[in-house]
């Protein structure tokens, strides 16, 4: 995306601040929506977030200027906020119903390796396209959201205790109140804040970095495509690794080798640099899940996804203060030493981890 987003706007610290421009959206409408979920419901609002989604991809294809790109984040960022934090709810509050809410990390990690998974074929196939026509890849992408929209129609929505009022502001003011008096959901904030801003946004400008070591766009299809491969068996495998070492093991150590990859992966050129950027996309998907798991564990239903995007929130204003300036940076030195640095901050959300309590092993 960032590779379609350069054809249109010319230089990285422009395509900086189209994704900034995303974040910005989603961060603004993320614990609103969050609020609407709880509130009107769970599946309304994913329902909702789906069409929103497929006019941003119409949006996209017609865009031709800044305006265009700058407009389509601002859908996609409204649509993506609608997602955040109602989905991982249903999915618990359902499990709860069930008495089964023990087997969250399980439930929620085969959730989220459907996507990658997915993603991965796509990833093949859209190289494919994409190295004949940028657009036409875009274009496709529209018939593929409007199938996705169809399949959440049957949704059943879970029973859960829902607040008596249908107030949104007084429903985020009583979440943020929960939310900064939980010690473990404050770390996940702190440390979110961090990863997500100068490690997760790296992700976004990815295509350009391939570019930059010397990879041909006709492979990165297939790099994506793994990437994706990789965060969707993490994702898959994450209960057994948290079962195994515990979830703040889990988390500590996915971070840690993250960072030493990344950091790596800036001193090597080639295939190799780029095989050390796309490994961690393994650690995301098996650190995720853990981490959803204890933000749950931390608040009532009738608070559920409204806490979780206030979490999300934390992860998506870091993405719109620090991908502009990695953006910078870049233009500025170059990729290697934006990363480098980045990685280097990102060791402070390693220490912070160390904070979290260790709950059971389940």
């Amino acid at each position: 995306m960032a590779v379609y987003y350069k054809s249109i706007v010319g230089s990285v610290a422009n395509v900086g601040i189209v994704i900034a421009t995303f974040s910005l959206s989603l961060l603004i409408f993320e614990i609103p929506s969050g609020a609407i979920a709880d509130l009107f419901g769970r599946k309304t609002t994913i329902i909702l977030g789906y069409i929103l989604w497929i006019i941003a991809l119409v949006v996209l294809y017609f865009a031709d200027s800044m305006f265009g790109l700058i407009s389509f984040s601002v859908l996609d960022g409204m649509a993506s906020s609608l997602f955040s934090g109602a989905d991982s709810a249903l999915i618990y509050d359902t499990l709860k119903e069930e008495g089964k809410e023990r087997h969250y990390k399980k439930a929620i990690g085969l959730y989220h390796s459907m996507w990658p998974l997915g993603a991965a074929a796509g990833a093949v196939i859209g190289g494919y396209i994409a190295a004949i026509d940028l657009k036409l890849a875009v274009l496709l992408s529209i018939p593929t959201a409007f199938m996705a929209f169809l399949f959440v129609l049957p949704i059943k929505e879970p029973k859960f205790h829902k607040e008596e009022h249908k107030n949104v502001l007084r429903q985020m003011k009583k979440s943020i109140k929960i939310a900064i008096s939980s010690r473990q959901i404050l770390i996940l904030i702190g440390a979110g804040f961090i990863l997500w801003g100068l490690g997760e946004a790296s992700h976004w400008i990815d295509s350009i970095y391939y570019t930059f070591k010397g990879i041909e766009i006709k492979h990165f299809g297939y790099i994506t495509g793994a990437a994706f491969g990789l965060s969707s068996l993490g994702h898959f495998l994450s209960h057994k690794f948290a079962k195994k070492v515990g979830d703040k093991n889990a988390i500590l150590l996915t971070v840690g080798i993250w960072i030493v990859l990344f950091f790596s992966s800036t001193l090597m050129a080639g295939w190799p640099a780029v095989i050390l950027f796309v490994i961690p996309a393994l650690l995301f998907g098996l650190r995720a899940p853990v981490e959803e798991h204890i933000a749950n564990a931390e608040v009532s239903s009738s608070q559920r996804a409204t806490v979780l995007s206030i979490v999300n929130f934390s992860r998506q204003s870091s993405m719109a203060i620090f991908t502009p300036l990695v953006g910078y940076f870049a233009d500025l030195y170059d990729l290697d030493v934006a990363f480098r640095a980045s990685s280097i901050i990102m060791i402070v959300a390693f220490v912070i981890f160390f904070g979290l309590k260790s709950p059971k092993k389940v």
